[in-house]
């Protein structure tokens, strides 16, 4: 589905296939196998230009729902990755703690913070 989005977004199987990293043959190859799956032209082509047939407005319209929630999908995942969660304990001299450790603290986005100083 990201590929047939890729090539229509592009214009052109040559042209996606260029931002892909793929040949215009194994873009071709790869739209063919598409439509047999579906059993339907999705793209009408020549050697210069590519048309949507009715089938491949909607198997498009649909492809982009899919493909921008997979997108959304990946991106909460990433971003509930790169977000710390767990108990921190820091057990430092105060001397220390004061010095090093409390000028960071605040840059650190923390619920409940536990600093125990001894």
């Amino acid at each position: 589905m990201a590929l047939f989005v890729h090539v229509v977004k592009a214009g052109g199987l040559a042209a996606a296939g260029r931002k892909l990293g793929l040949s215009p043959a194994s873009m071709t190859a790869r739209i063919n196998q598409i439509e047999k799956r579906y059993g339907t032209r999705l793209l009408t082509r020549n050697t210069r230009s590519i048309s949507l047939t009715y089938a491949g407005e909607r198997f498009y319209s649909g492809c982009l729902r899919v493909v921008e929630e997979v997108e959304n999908t990946e991106n909460m995942i990433q971003e509930s990755q790169e977000t710390l969660r767990g108990s921190l304990r820091i057990s430092a001299t105060s001397d220390f703690g004061r010095q090093y450790v409390d000028q960071h603290l605040p840059n650190l986005p923390v619920t409940i913070l536990m600093f125990l100083l001894i």
